[in-house]
């Protein structure tokens, strides 16, 4: 989502669309008048798309995904299809977001430059969430013969069943729907008219109720976009607690972090820097504490360091040395005038910010690997990190204490390397499950012709990362209850210390 910050590598991952409303989209003319030529816009779009992912994505040339190009060839097929009948900003829009969806890939994105407007909305009166496999009513405005009771259950839609309309009228636009983060985060936009041509509007509803079986006419009604958008928001479950660091009246420690940002400039940045030193002033206290909470949710990613940071700061540096995250240290630029000249650019420009030169060292590697791989015809570089030696003893300085990692499906990107991290360290997953990243990573952005849409993609694959591809981290524990609610929440990690497990 939005624009990827460079920092150490770590590229903030394109990770989960919020929504697609939430994406400004241009205007019906151009700044002299004249209408836009949609097709036309559309083509040149899409032709750069695929462009870009011939000559510099990491999947083009990997030999370990055989059916990538087949793939990339068949959606890029079916956009052009689009482009030759596209007539409105919403089968501009839709196309590029089918065929960024088609990758199956949290780092594959499309986003609109414009941040001021969006499609325009309708919505028939009542919204449904995923509840397990379900489809359930969650949100009623109103009552009527055309609005069905809360908790009432799709079955189903003019003849195709409920499964099957999430994923050809949402999971095929925004991909990775067999992931239950990306289910819980999109499933809301079934009952959402957003402009998408390529689906019509559903008309008549069957649901399971309580009584029986009802048939529903659906009367779909304009919405202000950002009404509907915070509706789905709510529906969600979308948190993002503040960063810091509380005691619990029990004495366990909680830490929340709703982002790893890199940006010096955000004022999370800042909250993440006091965040570390207030846990280091309590360490003594949190390594004896009744338990730990490390709160990553809402957080979509941002740069692992911060983890790390906790990490030496919990367990201790010679405990984080002994235990690594094994793999994860074979990596394959692909080697491209675009990503060469990316990287670069980012080199200038955290050289003008100041930044460390180990940093800036570590840059100028890759770029010059990409270099030298581009002039022996190879398609990439390989990044092969030296491990560094475990010490021959290592004390768990945590070792009086439970540490447990509370997710949710926004964790992402970077957020899922903290919580590979702390596993690896003895802590326990708990919540839900989080969303999932390929084995393709490290971000870039390019702009596409029509000045009003970004494309976000990766620039390197790993070779063994032990995380399967699209493998979301899975808790120990999972919590059936509302993830917003903080007071249960603690509640039920007690109860989980105490070997009670409360009801959730």
């Amino acid at each position: 989502m939005g624009v990827i910050v460079f920092s150490v590598l770590r590229l903030r991952a394109a990770a989960i669309a919020a929504f697609t409303l939430l994406s400004g989209l241009p205007g019906l003319a151009h700044a002299d008048g004249t209408p836009v030529d949609w097709a036309k816009r559309l083509k040149d779009d899409v032709q750069a798309f695929h462009t870009h992912v011939v000559n510099s994505h990491p999947g083009f040339h990997d030999p370990k995904n055989p059916a990538f190009r087949a793939q990339v060839e068949a959606s890029f097929d079916q956009a052009m299809a689009r482009a030759r009948t596209a007539h409105n900003q919403g089968g501009w829009w839709w196309t590029l977001k089918g065929f960024a969806a088609s990758f199956n890939d949290g780092h594959v994105e499309i986003d609109a430059v414009e941040k001021d407007f969006a499609l325009p909305a309708r919505w028939p009166g009542f919204l449904t969430r995923f509840e397990g496999d379900d489809q359930i009513v969650a949100m009623i405005e109103g009552k009527g013969a055309d609005i069905p009771s809360l908790g009432a259950k799709l079955v189903s839609c003019d003849g195709t069943d409920a499964k099957t309309l999430a994923q050809s009228r949402v999971g095929a636009f925004e991909g990775l729907w067999f992931l239950e983060a990306q289910r819980i985060n999109s499933g809301p936009q079934l009952f959402m008219d957003l402009g998408n041509p390529w689906i019509d509007p559903l008309k008549s509803c069957r649901f399971e109720t309580e009584t029986g079986t009802v048939d529903i006419d659906l009367d779909w009604k304009a919405i202000d976009h950002s009404d509907l958008r915070d509706r789905g928001h709510k529906l969600m479950g979308l948190i993002k607690p503040p960063i810091g660091l509380r005691k619990l009246g029990n004495g366990a420690f909680w830490l929340s972090m709703s982002t790893f940002t890199s940006d010096i400039k955000r004022p999370e940045f800042e909250q993440l820097k006091k965040l570390v030193a207030d846990a280091k002033a309590v360490q003594n206290d949190m390594r004896t504490a009744p338990f730990v909470v490390l709160d990553v949710r809402g957080n979509g990613g941002g740069n692992s360091e911060w983890s790390e940071k906790l990490g030496k700061i919990l367990w201790g540096e010679d405990w984080l040395k002994a235990h690594p995250v094994e793999g994860g240290t074979i990596a394959d630029w692909r080697a491209s005038k675009g990503n060469r000249a990316y990287l670069e650019k980012a080199q200038r420009e955290l050289e003008k910010a100041g930044k460390d030169a180990s940093t800036l060292a570590f840059l100028k590697r890759i770029t010059d690997g990409m270099a030298k791989a581009e002039a022996d015809g190879n398609p990439y570089w390989r990044e092969e990190e030296s491990v560094p030696p475990k010490p021959a003893q290592a004390h768990n300085e945590a070792v009086g204490t439970t540490i447990y990692a509370l997710t949710d499906f926004r964790c992402a990107s970077s957020c899922l390397t903290a919580v590979d991290t702390w596993k690896a360290l003895g802590a326990i997953q708990v919540g839900r499950p989080t969303f999932a990243d390929s084995f393709y990573m490290e971000g870039r952005r390019a702009e596409l012709p029509s000045g009003k849409a970004l494309l976000h993609f990766p620039m390197k694959v790993y070779r063994n990362r032990p995380r399967g591809s699209d493998q979301p981290e899975m808790p120990v524990h999972l919590f059936s209850g509302n993830m917003t609610d903080d007071a249960a929440l603690e509640k039920w990690i007690a109860s989980l210390k105490s070997g009670n497990p409360a009801g959730n």
